[in-house]
Parts: C-alpha cells; structure tokens; sequence
C-alpha cells in the first residue's frame, strides 16, 4: 500500500526467561545462548496465531494446509531438539515465511543490525542469468571480478544455492527477487548461518576463461567485512531527477524516481507533488516526444504519491486500488495492542466477513479509492518503464497499472513487487517472546483491479526482458537505458 509502509513500529515484549547454556554452535561459529525447545515451540504457536488472525490475507498465494502443516512439521522438529540456538530456530521459521509468499512480511534476528561470528563470505556475488559470479572480491585470493563460481565447499554452485533460494521471502512466486536479495551480504550470511552453512573457511571453484581454479577463503565477521566493503554514497543523488539524454537527434527526457517514501520529501505530499509538477512542467516545454521513466531500485512507499503520477502519465479514467480490506476491525490481540486503535471511521462491514478501507484510511484528499481522472496537461505520448527485481510496492502497482492499460512499454527485469496487489499497508514489527526474534507482519490486503486476470503469481513481467552479461555490469554499461533509448 503506502501510507503506512514507511512506519515500521517495533514492538518489544518482556520475554520469558530463558534457560541458557554456553555450547558451540555450527550455525556461528561462535559461543551462544541455547534455549530450551518448548519455548521456542510455543513460539512458533504464537507465530501461527498471528499469520492466521492478522495477516491481511495469508492464503493468498499458498493454502492453510499448507501452512499449517509446515507448522505443524517444524514445531514436531524443534519439540525433537532439546534446544536450539536463535540461528538455528531462524532455520526453522525462514521457510514458513517463505511459503507465506508476501514480501512485505519476514523474519529478522532479535539483533537486527549485528550477525556474530565471522559468517560474511569475503566477496560479493552477483546472479546473471541464475549463475553467481564474483562481483567484487575483498580476500587475500586472487578472485577476480566476472569469475563464474562453479562450487563452494565441493557442491555446486547451483545446488548450494538452490538450497537457500526457496528459502527467501517475495510476493507470489516472483523468480527476480529471489536472486537479488540474495547478493546481499546481510540477506546471504544470515541464511547461510541459519541453514548451517557457515563455516570456519570455504573452499570455492572458479571458472576463469574456461580454466578451473580452487581457492581456500576464510569468512569475516561483520566489523571486518563491513570496513572492508563500505562504498561511499554519493549525497548530492536526488529521489526525483530529471535529465535529457540525446539520441538520434532528439533529446529524451529521462525521470528517475527512486522512491515514492515521505522521508526523502520531508515527510510532505506538496513536496513531492510540487516537484512532479516541476518535472512534468519541463518536459511539457521540451515537446518530448517520448519519456523513459526510470523506477529501478524503487522500493515504494506511499500510494498516493504514485497515484499523482500516475494522473500524469495515464491516457484515460482509472482504479489505483480495487479491494483494500482488513481481518479484522480490533488488533488489541497483538502485543501491545493499544498501538492498533485504528479509527473506526477508516473501515466498515462487508459481506465476506472482512473490513473493506474507507477513504479516512488515508489523509484528508489523498484516497486512493474510486476512479481517477488524469490531468489535463498529463503527457500523452509515447511511455517507456524501466525495472528490475527492486521496484517493489507502490513502484510495481504504478508499472502494473500503466502495463495494464497498455499505457507503456515495460524494460527490465521482473518486478519484486506482485502484478494483481500486495499485503502491506500497516506493518508491525513484531517481537516472539521467548527467542526475541522479529516479524515484520502486513495488516492489509491490496488487490488491484484487474486482480486476477494475468501474471496471478508473479510481478510485472516486462515487454522487453533485459539482462545485462557480467561484462555488463563490472562496466557499469546500462544496457537496459540504452535499449530503452533506441525504441
């Protein structure tokens, strides 16, 4: 949704005590907290509580029988254990949110910030066409950037990694993202360390210019891997940019938007409106014939920003939203439930036994419900969109939006965010109370209105699929643009 995917409360509970042993751990390599199998059983109950009563619409892309029967699975597993380590229970808890398939809604450790033990491989990866390649190397070996890795630790590469990809967390069964947050350092050496695939040092094969290469690495800890990998970002990127780029004689008006989150507007919708004002204004004086609007990398935020554009960029009427229901009228249930007094005015009854949104949902004269007329002086030629795994929530509803009206040509990868609507909306972050670890939980269902038709599972797909080769990428050479500019 939008208007509350950028509040993110956490909620701490007083957890019980926990009876804890020092005993090593292969998940960190370290010395940690064990905590007995009941406990962490009953947190797994209470997580299943939660996913059925909250959850804006947990069977969306998977069944209750399934669900259930993955809890009922791992909490037989954990009940087996004796105990079990934070990590090791993650292990647990990382393929039912997977399952659940909404990406607004995961699993964190109860340090979010901080993963001990010297779990980080010493290079970064990045999957071109599902094979990883050695992005950027910070060890002692000579692993060079644009090397195929073939096998870690004996297996190969695909299997290993076949092993965590089901594991990760998206809308639907989105294929894009799954790779992407992957080639997170964060992302990857949390899962490796929860699937215990952590280990004191790795042995990894290498497929440079057709000759194998072995190579031994040894992990870092996070205090080491991050001051070996910090990249200076630059501070003078704005969220909304507007260039020119010439080709074949003309200038193309380019219009990046890397977010559509109040936070990098001053927490202001004028702010944002006033510049897509000022941005629209430009190109209407160039007389552009063409606009490529850039959304890559945008990770959303609130809908009513994106339905501003959105009535610059539309040729006809239309529907932002389709269905936007709770459960439930009364979250008091949740911990600290006093957080979700939702006004009673922002839902009402509807025949299925849900609460459908009203306009008081949103701030005074930004609904997003009922039909939108664009703006008189919205540009009215030809649209292209560019996007990839991260354009996710209200970034991929304004993509799916303009692919369904065949308003726009669509370049890219596949969005991380689903093509018929999203689970989002007000987001809790949750604390289980015996392990502490979080769960970021999404109230509110989203269905587009054409909810249904097409692309039921998956995000957009685009008109003109678009991967880069490694070359590509370690050259920073924008094929996607450059392809977009040539239509």
């Amino acid at each position: 949704m939008g208007k509350f995917n950028v509040i993110s409360l956490f909620i701490f509970l007083i957890g019980c005590g926990l009876q804890s042993s020092n005993k090593p751990s292969n998940k960190g390599l370290e010395q940690v907290n064990s905590i007995p199998s009941e406990l962490l059983a009953q947190d797994l109950e209470m997580l299943q509580f939660w996913i059925h009563e909250a959850h804006g619409d947990p069977y969306r892309f998977t069944t209750k029988k399934k669900i259930d029967e993955l809890f009922d699975q791992h909490i037989r597993e954990i009940r087996n254990s004796g105990s079990m380590t934070e990590y090791e229970f993650l292990g647990h808890i990382f393929p039912i949110m997977a399952e659940l398939r909404d990406g607004h809604s995961q699993a964190f450790p109860s340090d979010l910030d901080n993963i001990d033990g010297k779990v980080f491989l010493p290079f970064r990866i990045r999957f071109v066409d599902r094979e990883p390649f050695v992005l950027k190397n910070y060890s002692d070996k000579p692993l060079s950037s644009g090397m195929r890795i073939s096998k870690i630790d004996g297996e190969d590469a695909d299997m290993f990694f076949n092993r965590l990809i089901p594991l990760v967390h998206r809308d639907g069964n989105i294929e894009s993202i799954r790779y992407r947050r992957l080639e997170n350092p964060m992302y990857l050496a949390r899962m490796m360390k929860a699937l215990g695939l952590s280990k004191e040092k790795h042995k990894i094969e290498v497929n440079d210019a057709g000759i194998t290469k072995e190579y031994i690495v040894y992990p870092f800890d996070q205090m080491t891997y991050d001051r070996v990998s910090t990249v200076r970002e630059s501070s003078t990127d704005k969220t909304i940019k507007l260039t020119f780029k010439k080709y074949g004689g003309s200038e193309i008006p380019i219009v990046t938007i890397r977010s559509f989150n109040p936070h990098y507007f001053n927490g202001s919708y004028e702010s944002f409106t006033g510049q897509i004002d000022e941005v629209m204004g430009r190109i209407d004086q160039s007389k552009a014939d063409k606009i490529i609007l850039d959304l890559r990398n945008n990770s959303g935020g609130e809908d009513s920003y994106a339905l501003y554009l959105l009535r610059y960029l539309m040729d006809k009427k239309f529907k932002y939203h389709g269905e936007v229901t709770f459960q439930k009228d009364d979250y008091k249930f949740l911990p600290d439930g006093k957080h979700w007094d939702i006004d009673p005015k922002c839902f009402r009854p509807n025949q299925k036994g849900t609460f459908d949104a009203t306009d008081h949902l949103w701030p005074d004269g930004t609904s997003a419900l009922g039909s939108f007329v664009p703006f008189e002086n919205r540009f009215q030629k030809e649209l292209v969109v560019l996007v990839n795994a991260f354009t996710f929530s209200a970034a991929t509803e304004v993509a799916a939006i303009l692919h369904h009206a065949k308003r726009a040509k669509i370049l890219g990868e596949e969005t991380g965010g689903s093509y018929i609507g999203n689970i989002s909306g007000y987001i809790p972050t949750l604390r289980l109370p015996n392990s502490r670890i979080q769960i970021n939980l999404a109230l509110i269902s989203i269905k587009r209105s054409f909810f249904g038709e097409q692309f039921t599972d998956r995000g957009v797909l685009p008109d003109i699929l678009v991967e880069p080769a490694i070359d590509d990428i370690l050259m920073k050479n924008d094929v996607t643009m450059t392809e977009a500019l040539a239509l």
